[in-house]
């Protein structure tokens, strides 16, 4: 589980965007990410992402970019989920057309998210598709996923270097994946 050798499979991670505004307490912001390449480093990579929907319809939707990762200057590196033949797409705009925005839901781990965040976001979506196509490694309770990510983009903060090629970090291990850095 959570294995990346196959390249054939669509690989789904987290990256992590260090954010440090004047007059804010600096935080990691996560995207959901995913690519059917056999890299991470080889383009196109998508993000998926929460969005405010129109006023008269759902309270938000899912939105789907071409992302690159180089030309985001708070951009640290990537938390690899797993690798799946399933495509992502589908179960996010399945799950985003069928629930509604889950301002009740809280995350059943502590610690967790303070509010509706991205990270909140991508915790719901975790749990919401854990029993579908996910293949989730067992080695991190859902209960630890946000510590385990928060880790993950500690260690990303602390050996970034602006001249190097960003890190993708195994989810379940949180060590570099072998062969993603150059």
């Amino acid at each position: 589980m959570g294995n990346i050798d196959n390249e054939h499979k669509l690989r789904v991670g987290i990256s992590i965007h260090y954010i440090n505004l004047p007059l804010q307490e600096p935080y990691f912001h996560w995207n959901l990410c995913y690519t059917d390449n056999s890299s991470w480093y080889k383009k196109p990579v998508h993000a998926a992402r929460k969005v405010t929907g129109p006023t008269s319809g759902p309270a938000w939707k899912v939105a789907f970019r071409k992302v690159e990762f180089e030309k985001s200057g708070s951009f640290r590196g990537v938390i690899h989920l797993f690798s799946n033949l399933e495509d992502l797409e589908s179960h996010l705009l399945e799950i985003g057309a069928a629930e509604p925005a889950p301002s009740q839901w809280t995350y059943s781990g502590v610690p967790g998210p303070s509010g509706w965040t991205c990270a909140a976001w991508i915790l719901w979506v975790m749990e919401v598709l854990s029993g579908a196509s996910w293949d989730m490694p067992d080695g991190v309770p859902f209960a630890q996923a946000y510590a385990q990510v928060l880790l993950g983009a500690e260690i990303l903060e602390h050996t970034w270097r602006h001249d190097e090629t960003f890190k993708v970090l195994s989810y379940e291990t949180l060590e570099v994946v072998p062969g993603s850095v150059d």
